[in-house]
């Protein structure tokens, strides 16, 4: 669900607050999160038996975005989460920390460490679009080259927040989500080496 009515935004932080474990991904206009850059939107996905999927958006030039308040409410109720998912979850904390995300007292987990323990040895593409096509399949992971064609098509790659939210929010919330599948089978197979702790 792509958020942007104060009733979805109300409606989706009732889901997301039954839960304690969120997989999250952002969205940016750039890469340099202690500098110019800044997220212009949020996903998160829930292990739920509705497979719950949001996106919020905040600082798209085109379309709706949610205000600034609503940004703080999701981040507060972020920061009293319990686990935090993430694939190379240490460039979104960068972004959300800078928005007042509070890590204290948090289980971080990174996908992609998780893919590393678990991919052979041959392996060296670890990229989430490589690893959907690998462990799942590459129509699986095709709405990733499909918008990044989108992007550059209409010169958004190198400033995401130029794209709209009805474009971006559905690429986010398709990265939140499989991150969250690569994480549930990664594990299951660290579980069944014995390499848990």
């Amino acid at each position: 669900m792509i958020v942007q009515s104060d009733a979805d935004f109300t409606k989706a932080l009732s889901v997301l607050d039954a839960s304690d474990s969120w997989t999250v991904d952002v969205e940016t206009n750039g890469l340099d999160a202690f500098g110019k850059n800044q997220l212009c939107g949020i996903g998160i996905a829930l292990d739920s038996t509705n497979a719950d999927v949001f996106y919020f958006p905040f600082r798209h030039q085109r379309g709706i975005n949610l205000v600034p308040q609503q940004l703080d409410l999701l981040i507060d109720m972020m920061s009293s989460r319990r686990e935090l998912l993430g694939y190379n979850i240490k460039f979104d904390l960068r972004f959300l920390a800078r928005e007042g995300l509070n890590l204290d007292k948090k289980e971080l987990i990174d996908v992609m460490v998780l893919v590393r323990m678990t991919a052979h040895t041959t392996v060296r593409e670890l990229g989430l679009t490589k690893t959907i096509a690998r462990l799942f399949s590459m129509e699986d992971a095709s709405y990733d080259i499909e918008t990044k064609k989108i992007l550059k098509e209409n010169k958004w790659s190198k400033d995401y927040s130029q794209a709209p939210p009805d474009i971006l929010g559905k690429y986010c919330e398709l990265d939140a989500y499989w991150t969250l599948q690569i994480y549930k089978k990664c594990y299951k197979v660290i579980e069944e080496s014995g390499q848990a702790v």
